[in-house]
């Protein structure tokens, strides 16, 4: 029995932003392995300086692994590029992401999957829970845990095939309110 959203509340404005940005929508805790994504963001940087990455949930969890994070990101020189934003209205992010990311080690079914595909953001995804099968078993943007590579080429790939995405969105978009829309489950 699948999960679902309430697709009226993820129904966002899309307001395009200059530049490329990229989120990830989570607790910065390590079933979330923020470690990977910044990793992938440094990877991303090197062929896109333009990009912004922003990790979009709370910090104060295990302030230990945060401060991990932070000196990762330190180390990496990509301050400017990477933003831990705290605690948010992800509705904001949702209006101008141009990439949603998963790098959980542990999901079941990820809630913020159906969310970005319902506000028209493609999604690259580390391969955990049923990720897959929402993701219709598409390896161009699914990776094994921890394959900050993996990761990175899929965001490189949404960049490069504007046009191809643009499709997929639209697939996605009706996926959600035909199988996830919490009213009719």
């Amino acid at each position: 029995m699948p999960n679902g959203i309430d697709v009226e509340r993820f129904a966002v404005e899309r307001k395009k932003r200059d530049g490329f940005h990229v989120g990830l929508v989570g607790r910065v805790v390590p079933i979330k392995d923020i470690k990977t994504f910044i990793t992938a963001a440094k990877i991303v940087c090197a062929e896109l300086p333009e990009a912004r990455f922003y990790c979009i949930g709370p910090t104060d969890e295990d302030p230990g692994y945060y401060e991990d994070c932070r000196r990762l990101v330190e180390s990496m020189k990509l301050a400017d590029q990477f933003e831990f934003t705290g605690r948010k209205n992800v509705l904001e992010y949702y209006s101008f992401l141009d990439v949603l990311v998963l790098t959980s080690v542990k999901e079941a079914q990820p809630l913020v999957i159906l969310e970005a595909y319902r506000a028209g953001i493609p999604v690259v995804s580390t391969r955990v829970g049923n990720v897959a099968e929402m993701m219709d078993y598409d390896d161009r943007f699914i990776a094994a845990s921890k394959d900050a590579s993996g990761i990175a080429e899929g965001i490189l790939y949404i960049r490069r095939n504007p046009d191809e995405i643009k499709s997929l969105v639209q697939s996605n978009t009706e996926k959600v309110l035909t199988h996830y829309d919490k009213k009719t489950l």
